[in-house]
């Protein structure tokens, strides 16, 4: 998993603000790409929030969805991915 994806798993499971105004945080220009990886590939729910701008125009922000099913998978992609860094 690139570094990017496990910023932004990681941020959304600890419910932080993740938009697509704050990606850089996540060290990433198009989180609406690292959304989709994770929706399609690792098959994790989110929720996407229409957000308006002062100037008329929207922005995507992203909640993970709170089922059990759902963290779990998480739980188990972030766990995985710490022990991958680790070795």
């Amino acid at each position: 998993m690139r570094k990017a994806t496990y910023l932004t798993l990681n941020a959304l499971y600890e419910r932080k603000k993740v938009t697509a105004i704050n990606a850089i945080e996540y060290e990433n220009t198009r989180i609406s790409n690292v959304i989709s990886l994770l929706r399609n590939t690792h098959d994790i729910q989110i929720i996407t929030d229409r957000v308006k701008t002062n100037n008329n125009k929207w922005y995507g922000s992203y909640k993970l969805e709170q089922s059990e099913e759902n963290l779990r998978k998480v739980r188990l992609l972030l766990t995985n991915q710490d022990e991958v860094q680790k070795s």
